[in-house]
């Protein structure tokens, strides 16, 4: 059965037909009756509209694109629940591609995805060493012209000609600089990862920079990049600290047992950022052994800037879908406040994603 076949069954144009089966119901720009009648209908009939023909006429895939770094192992679930969320229930399909971190895959899944014509690409950037580096990609977009609109999500690159989604990860760091600056912190700890986001780097950035700018000299704000686990050489320069940027909260349990080695914890002001998730998972495990206190209890204070990643996954989403119904709209940044998809936080669906309604 063809779609006027159909349309001819249900006593209905053909147009009226086709923006019920293409459409959510509160874009198809019908009664939500006759909505719901041409779908039990088409259930009843097994009828579905040709793809093919649908994404001729359209000029569209019905598919959006997602590339992720290996910060999708500690948000990937989550995160990607969220986009499904909105995407599927407006029939668009992902295709997702890993980039392991190596900026070849990153490039080879742009190019795969342009010849693919997907109607719109969601990009987590690639860790990298040192400044981020855009160049490579930059240079790809330019060499497309036409390419579909570009979301960089969660601290995304400043690349020309695409969108970001971002929280502010600069104010994060500026703010945990003027806290321990009011608490009488004097010596200072960033402590960060050898393969770094652009969130992370502009949170670092604008930690020191605030701390420079309201006279803490250099030579008291010692900054160390690690892997995993600290090197034993480098152990000593965090000696007395009592301020410290933490990048991400993850970091915190295999910092602890460092810190107190070389400081005292009771003395010593944390700042970090986390996804509620992996809060959660954390003060689930906790860091004794034996469960007698939970991490925050280790240190003078610790302060958290926290997001939901499942929160960022349906803003995401209905982001992308702006931008395949606007093409026309000019590349621009947003960014979302901390801690405003938290429980108790005012705003649409505040709930954690796993919590009872």
């Amino acid at each position: 059965m063809n779609i006027r076949e159909f349309a001819a069954h249900c006593k209905l144009s053909i147009a009226s037909v086709s923006r019920a089966l293409n459409n959510p119901p509160e874009t198809a720009q019908m009664s939500r009756k006759t909505y719901d009648y041409v779908h039990a209908e088409a259930r009843e009939l097994g009828y579905r509209p040709n793809y093919h023909a649908r994404a001729f006429h359209t000029h569209r895939s019905g598919c959006v694109g997602i590339i992720g770094g290996s910060s999708m192992k500690y948000i990937g679930i989550a995160l990607l629940e969220g986009i499904a969320d909105v995407l599927d229930g407006r029939g668009i399909a992902t295709y997702l591609a890993s980039t392991r971190d190596e900026i070849e895959r990153e490039a080879g899944a742009f190019d795969r995805m342009f010849y693919r014509n997907v109607d719109a690409i969601i990009h987590m950037p690639t860790l990298q060493e040192g400044e981020y580096r855009t160049d490579r990609l930059a240079g790809l977009l330019k060499n497309n012209p036409g390419h579909p609109p570009i979301l960089s999500i969660l601290g995304g690159a400043e690349i020309p000609g695409t969108f970001r989604l971002r929280m502010k990860d600069a104010e994060a760091g500026r703010e945990a600089a003027l806290r321990q600056l009011k608490l009488g912190c004097r010596r200072f700890g960033v402590i960060g990862t050898l393969r770094r986001s652009p969130a992370e780097n502009d949170g670092i950035r604008a930690y020191r920079n605030t701390l420079l700018e309201n006279g803490v000299s250099p030579l008291n704000i010692r900054e160390i990049s690690i892997r995993h686990n600290f090197p034993d050489s480098r152990q000593e320069e965090l000696r007395d600290i009592d301020g410290a940027w933490i990048v991400y909260y993850l970091l915190v349990p295999t910092c602890f047992q460092v810190l107190r080695r070389v400081c005292d914890p009771k003395k010593l002001h944390i700042d970090t950022v986390s996804t509620l998730e992996n809060r959660e998972l954390l003060l689930w495990l906790q860091l004794d052994a034996d469960c007698a206190l939970s991490i925050r209890d280790h240190f003078a204070s610790l302060n958290i800037f926290q997001y939901s990643v499942y929160r960022i996954g349906v803003q995401t989403g209905e982001t992308v879908v702006k931008l395949i119904n606007a093409p026309a709209l000019k590349p621009y940044t947003q960014e979302l406040e901390w801690n405003q998809f938290l429980p108790g936080i005012t705003g649409p669906e505040t709930a954690a994603p796993d919590s009872p309604e």
